[in-house]
């Protein structure tokens, strides 16, 4: 697993950001119990999104 503190800048447009948005929604619609660890950090990075 990747170095939980190492961070990425990436720049993306409007357009980009609403893909990248819409990519991971549709991954939380095809993730089951299974996957609950998958599911809270896609959660929690989608909301960091939606406050950039």
């Amino acid at each position: 697993m990747a170095d939980e503190t190492a961070t990425t800048t990436l720049e993306l447009s409007a357009s980009e950001m609403e893909t990248v948005v819409e990519a991971l929604r549709m991954l939380l619609a095809t993730l089951g119990r299974e996957d609950a660890d998958q599911i809270h950090e896609i959660q929690a990075l989608l909301a960091r999104l939606a406050a950039a």
